[in-house]
């Protein structure tokens, strides 16, 4: 593979497809932490949703 690659591109060639790779990869991990971030605000949202209700209903 090495060699195919090698002969099919430059130095240069090579470093900038490195580049885009490992910026696509960085994106993919970042919008899977914001999904991930996303997840968890909403389950403290449910749970201060509940706990709301618990207060109001022992005012009651």
């Amino acid at each position: 593979m090495s060699i195919k690659l090698s002969k099919a591109l430059n130095f240069e060639g090579i470093r900038s497809m490195v580049e885009r790779v490992s910026q696509k990869n960085s994106t993919q991990w970042d919008a899977k932490d914001v999904e991930s971030t996303a997840n968890r605000s909403m389950q403290e949202v449910g749970k201060n949703d509940e706990n709301i209700v618990t207060v109001e209903t022992e005012w009651l």
